[in-house]
């Protein structure tokens, strides 16, 4: 078994929300108003467990929300 930290891809330019942010963007001002007052929330670790066999990937998301990256042990 296989074991990595599962990363985002590059982001679509095509995609809905990106488009709707960019339309929200033009205009006066530029930025959105307000600021926002909202405690940010720690993600969810996710591995990408890849059998060395077959080849087959599966997702293994760690329980709890964290700031900190998961570390590998080696």
């Amino acid at each position: 078994m296989k074991v990595k930290i599962a990363s985002r891809g590059r982001a679509r330019g095509l995609a809905e929300g990106t488009r709707k942010h960019e339309r929200s963007l033009h205009g006066h001002g530029g930025k959105r108003k307000g600021k926002k007052t909202v405690k940010k929330q720690g993600k969810r670790q996710k591995l990408m467990l890849t059998c060395k066999v077959c080849n087959k990937s599966v997702e293994k998301v760690l329980r709890g929300r964290t700031k900190k990256k998961v570390e590998l042990k080696r």
